[in-house]
């Protein structure tokens, strides 16, 4: 029994204590981000199993809470890195910045994304968009997930997803993590498994597709909301506008600055008229209005077409004075 301790991989930990504390101390030396192999190169016993191992640090020195926390998160994603299957993505927003929120991507290629790339490059029906559009009761720090979800890529791969949505001490979002994992090769199996005797084609040599601008992302999402309503725009009322605009907040548009000028050009409005459906959309009240005038068909501008006519009471008519005055002169 002691003999078999003797050859486990920890059992260094017990014998040379000191020289490994040194180890470190070197290594914490070496600078402010360093990397080093420790390894058992004197002692052929452990060397015949897993004996290598990789130290990575950083100093994380921003005066900032919101930045320091986000600095950590940053070492967190790259240590998982190492460990998670390359058909799962793990990725860090920085919601402070939201025209190019992505500061840490284990993977990028699972959703095509890259660092500084904006959040609204997320997958199609990213309900992380839903934690982050919440409003809490009352300013407190805390974290927010919502896990086992699915998503998809823009070219239609399914994802199972979840997301953590990180909130200051005044309760405002400044950071999440996300990790998406690519099922494709999971519905994949059962056929692989049934096919006895596979073909094996040369796959043909593609160009990757053209990495998108956040202009190009404005106007997918803008013209995916608006096929939603099935008309085209010379055709929608404002109800069927309101829709639209929901949409839009609901994919998280209107965190990228400008996008409301964008969205007003595309529906025909002006920027104050977005600005007043995304007030209705906020207050329940309206919303539940333009729900009505929406189920009624009213058309914007048509002048109260579509109203029930007024309810009117029939009165008899007095004579006028020159008629009684006729009347009497039989």
């Amino acid at each position: 029994m002691r003999g078999d301790a003797n050859r486990s991989p920890w059992s260094r930990l017990l014998r040379e204590p000191v020289k490994i504390v040194v180890e470190w101390q070197i290594l914490r030396a070496a600078g402010s981000e360093s990397t080093r192999d420790v390894t058992t190169s004197g002692d052929p016993a452990l060397k015949s199993q897993t004996t290598e191992f990789v130290i990575t640090e950083k100093n994380v020195d921003a005066q900032d809470e919101e930045q320091r926390i986000i600095d950590v998160l940053a070492s967190v994603l790259e240590g998982l890195g190492s460990v998670v299957g390359s058909n799962t993505e793990l990725i860090l927003h920085d919601l402070r910045h939201p025209d190019h929120s992505t500061v840490a991507l284990v993977n990028g290629h699972v959703t095509g994304r890259r660092i500084g790339d904006p959040i609204i490059a997320a997958p199609v029906e990213d309900k992380g968009f839903d934690l982050l559009l919440r409003k809490r009761p009352a300013p407190q720090p805390m974290t927010s997930t919502i896990a086992q979800y699915q998503s998809r890529t823009r070219d239609g791969r399914e994802l199972a997803s979840t997301t953590v949505l990180l909130r200051n001490r005044k309760g405002q979002p400044f950071a999440s993590v996300c990790a998406n994992a690519d099922l494709t090769e999971f519905q994949m199996l059962a056929a692989v498994l049934g096919r006895l005797t596979p073909r094996q084609e040369t796959p043909k040599a593609t160009e990757p597709p053209e990495h998108p601008t956040v202009d190009d992302l404005i106007e997918d999402i803008i013209a995916g909301a608006m096929a939603t309503v099935g008309k085209p725009v010379t055709l929608m009322d404002k109800a069927q506008k309101v829709r639209v605009v929901a949409e839009l907040q609901r994919r998280g548009l209107f965190m990228i600055k400008g996008a409301a000028d964008r969205v007003a050009a595309a529906l025909r409005v002006t920027r104050f008229t977005v600005y007043n459906y995304l007030d209705a959309l906020s207050d329940p009240a309206e919303g539940r209005d333009v729900a009505k005038r929406s189920g009624a068909g009213k058309a914007e501008g048509s002048g109260g077409a579509g109203k029930p006519p007024p309810k009117t009471r029939k009165v008899a008519a007095k004579p006028s004075p020159s008629a009684r005055g006729r009347s009497h002169s039989r």
